[in-house]
């Protein structure tokens, strides 16, 4: 939520800065780089996990879980956190295309 306002609140602080097409090409960068992040980034990062479950290993060795459930909350770690990722992405895309109606 952070990182979306922080969008916002560039978006109209970049005016009085730069002419028109500028601020038209800042945008369209912006907007650009978010849907190479989530296009591409996260595929890699599924991709990554599909094949070599990199992400469920990630939280097993640089974290620690106590009892005999260890694999199952890295498990369930590691999937909350892969929500918490995508929605951001996405919730970034939404908002940096609403900044350039």
């Amino acid at each position: 939520m952070l990182l979306l306002v922080y969008a916002i609140v560039m978006s109209f602080c970049l005016p009085s800065l730069h002419s028109s097409r500028t601020l038209l090409a800042f945008h369209f960068l912006h907007a650009l780089a978010w849907r190479f992040i989530h296009s591409f980034a996260l595929g890699l990062v599924l991709k990554a996990q599909s094949d070599s479950k990199f992400l469920v290993r990630h939280f097993i060795t640089r974290y620690h879980y106590p009892g005999k459930d260890a694999g199952r909350d890295a498990v369930r770690e590691a999937f909350n956190n892969w929500k918490a990722l995508y929605n951001l992405s996405l919730c970034m895309i939404y908002g940096v295309y609403v900044q350039l109606k």
